[in-house]
Parts: C-alpha cells; structure tokens; sequence
C-alpha cells in the first residue's frame, strides 16, 4: 500500500515556516542533506553507465559559469569521477578549447 505524504508534507512545511519546528532544523536539515546525497549519488552512477568516448551530453543548468547552462557536448575522455566534455560550440569564454571538465551529476545522456 503506497502513502499518499502531499498533506502532511505540506503541513511540516507550513510548521517550519510558522517556527513550530525551529528546535528539530538542524536534524531535518541533516537528514534532507544526506538523502539528498544519496540520491545524487546514485544519479551519477547511472549517468556513468550509460557514459562512454562519444555519448552526447547536454550541461546541467546548474553548471558554473552560467553560460555553460544547457549547453551540449561530446565526451571525450574519463577523469576519476569527472568527464571532459567537448562543447558543441566550440570555445567559450575562458573555455578557449572548447573542452569542460565536469562532475557526472551536472551532465544528461541526450538520446
């Protein structure tokens, strides 16, 4: 049986804004960041599965500089737990050849 949490989270959240919940911030705040790590986690082991010399990618819009944002590419090459992109635009800002090195979390396969 699958529950339904769209009023009591909203309630939580209504109860944080309100203050009712200021003494227990630091716990919910510690168990939302370590969900959340595991979750991206586990996103980039499934982006990297379906990685390799050559797959399209498309830059996360929240890639840094932000022009980078949306941006599609090419890899080219694995580096530890980041991969070199090849920037379809070529060069671009202080991009000067046209390659991006990347955390596999900011990165999508574009089929």
């Amino acid at each position: 049986m699958e529950i339904d949490f769209s009023t009591q989270i909203n309630d939580v959240i209504l109860a944080i804004q309100d203050g009712k919940l200021d003494e227990f911030l630091g716990e919910l705040n510690g168990e939302i960041y370590s969900r959340m790590t595991v979750l991206q986690s586990r996103k980039a082991r499934e982006t990297r599965q379906q990685l390799e010399v050559g797959t399209k990618v498309r830059l996360g819009n929240r890639m840094k500089p932000q022009y980078l944002s949306n941006r599609a590419g090419e890899v080219v090459e694995f580096k530890n737990s980041r991969i070199l992109v090849k920037l379809d635009c070529g060069p671009i800002g202080k991009f000067r050849t046209g390659r991006v090195l990347c955390p596999l979390t900011a990165l999508e396969v574009i089929q």
